[in-house]
């Protein structure tokens, strides 16, 4: 089959061809129809994260089942499928308890074991969730991220109408969460990029928008809410000099959501927040319960796709892609095989 893997050290990924997957008696062989670009997928190619040799990278993917191994049950060849990233024990406290994504021996596909950027994926079939027959791949490889920002807005406690929302990062998982923060009674959702194109989606979603390099975004917000502050921050950009300036903006007793995958040492002066009682809570990935949730609402149409999967290309075209979402010329890029 072709596929693109990692080579380390070096710049990018590289076609090459490989054997089909083998699959065991837990698993199941999907022909892969869609998968997208995410920000880690960015960091493997770059360089900057780090994974095994020759890895396939590709995480964000839906297929048509091929072959169903001898222990699995509830799925037949020919089904549409989205599996979700996490591949866990099952065994561990973690997992016992109902944390998936802190499993002690988590992998994930793409970035511990081969992922979908080729013609086929073994997959355990405990990860996937089956879609309609005729439902779009391209937005069925976008549900992953949608369970992504699906697990973050979970974490907001209590009544959320009326309330002010600030998202820094008009990513893909910004942009989503904004979303699900509309669906859930927000008032005033304010977003806050680097990217006019993101922006410009944002606004699309019914967002209110700050331009990072162009406007002080602690006054442009003040000037927005009233000098009212943030019920609710989410951090969805990695940045901890943006980590730093969600504090003064938070109101006493708000949350901030912290969803943006960090790879380096943030110092954040605590102070503001143990004086005004805020609530502080991670967001990693999700449980298989959150994704199931999240392929509803978006089968149920109650996720808008069209200000977010800008580019659609064939996997051939796989170095294009990755340089329109390096360049943030693109939002979402999906590839189709």
């Amino acid at each position: 089959m072709d596929a693109w893997v990692k080579r380390d050290g070096v710049y990018g990924l590289f076609p090459t061809r490989l054997p089909v997957p083998r699959i065991k008696p837990h698993q199941m062989l999907l022909k892969v129809q869609a998968v997208g670009i995410c920000g880690t997928d960015i960091g493997i190619y770059t360089g900057k994260r780090k994974v095994p040799e020759g890895l396939i990278p590709g995480h964000e993917f839906c297929g048509e089942v091929v072959a169903v191994g001898d222990a699995v049950a509830g799925f037949l060849p020919g089904d549409r499928v989205t599996p979700g990233i996490i591949v866990n024990c099952g065994t561990c406290n973690p997992c016992r308890s109902g944390y998936e994504a802190q499993c002690e021996r988590l992998k994930e596909y793409g970035i511990h074991i081969h992922g979908a950027f080729a013609e086929y994926i073994a997959v355990d079939a405990k990860t996937a969730h089956k879609l309609p027959g005729d439902f779009s791949p391209v937005r069925g490889a976008s549900i992953e991220p949608v369970a992504v920002a699906y697990r973050a807005v979970k974490k907001i406690e209590g009544v959320c109408l009326n309330k002010t929302a600030l998202v820094y990062g008009p990513g893909p998982i910004g942009l989503y969460t904004t979303q699900l923060l509309r669906q859930m009674g927000f008032r005033n959702i304010v977003v806050v990029g680097l990217s006019e194109c993101r922006l410009s989606a944002a606004r699309a979603l019914g967002a209110r928008t700050i331009h990072a390099k162009e406007e002080n975004v602690a006054e442009r917000f003040r000037a927005i809410t009233g000098s009212r502050g943030a019920d609710v921050i989410v951090e969805a950009t990695g940045s901890p000099e943006v980590l730093k300036g969600c504090f003064p903006l938070l109101l006493p007793h708000g949350t901030l959501v912290v969803v943006g995958i960090f790879h380096e040492t943030v110092g954040v002066d605590l102070l503001s927040a143990v004086r005004n009682e805020n609530r502080i809570v991670g967001s990693f990935c999700y449980t298989y319960e959150d994704y199931a949730h999240a392929a509803d609402l978006v089968v149920g149409g109650r996720v808008d796709f069209d200000p977010m999967i800008t580019h659609v290309l064939p996997l051939k075209e796989l170095d294009k892609g990755f340089s329109l979402a390096i360049e943030e010329k693109a939002i979402k890029v999906v590839f189709e095989l």
